[in-house]
């Protein structure tokens, strides 16, 4: 009994909304009017203002010369500009393998075409200092300079190493059944 008459309840209220509404909407508005108010003053007669002329950039030349938020106000010294650091040419070195063990980090590589070589961090190679070495290269320094070489991929149907020879599958043969013997049959 009770959700019935909480439907009712809200039934009730919906139309005393809507009735609202609809007197809200044809009943006839009053009559209103505005009060006049009377005449301001005249306002005094507005002077002429000179037009704003910039002033000549001579006129801040002492200005410019110092800085004007600190308290010993001295004039700004330009630091001259330094010769551009040479470019070390990066080593002549190739990538051929990383071994990651532990706390342990070796980088093989081929200096020019001679033989392989063991690169650990700390070592320099060709004026250039060996900083890290990570799974996919090597991080060298000199001078301020950077730089990375690559552990290069194989790429796509370039050979790897040795190939090994693909060996057949063998199916187990099932429980119960001599070699040979097919089941079913």
């Amino acid at each position: 009994m009770r959700p019935r008459f909480g439907i009712a309840v809200l039934w009730g209220v919906a139309a005393m909304l809507a009735g609202t509404l609809v007197y809200q909407l044809a009943a006839p508005l009053a009559p209103y009017e505005v009060a006049q108010t009377g005449m301001r003053a005249a306002l005094p007669a507005r002077q002429r203002v000179k037009a704003f002329t910039v002033p000549a950039l001579t006129e801040f030349a002492e200005i410019d010369e110092r800085p004007l938020l600190l308290p010993a106000r001295k004039p700004i010294k330009v630091p001259e500009a330094k010769a551009a650091p040479v470019q070390r040419q990066p080593p002549n070195v190739t990538l051929v393998g990383i071994i990651l063990d532990g706390k342990r980090r070796i980088a093989i590589a081929k200096m020019g075409g001679a033989q392989s070589v063991n690169l650990v961090p700390g070592q320099m190679i060709d004026g250039w200092q060996v900083v890290a070495i990570e799974s996919d290269g090597v991080a060298l320094t000199a001078d301020e300079q950077n730089y990375k070489i690559k552990l290069q991929r194989p790429q796509a149907g370039q050979p790897v190493g040795v190939p090994v020879p693909a060996q057949p599958a063998r199916m187990p043969t099932p429980p119960g059944y001599a070699p040979g013997q097919v089941p079913g049959r």
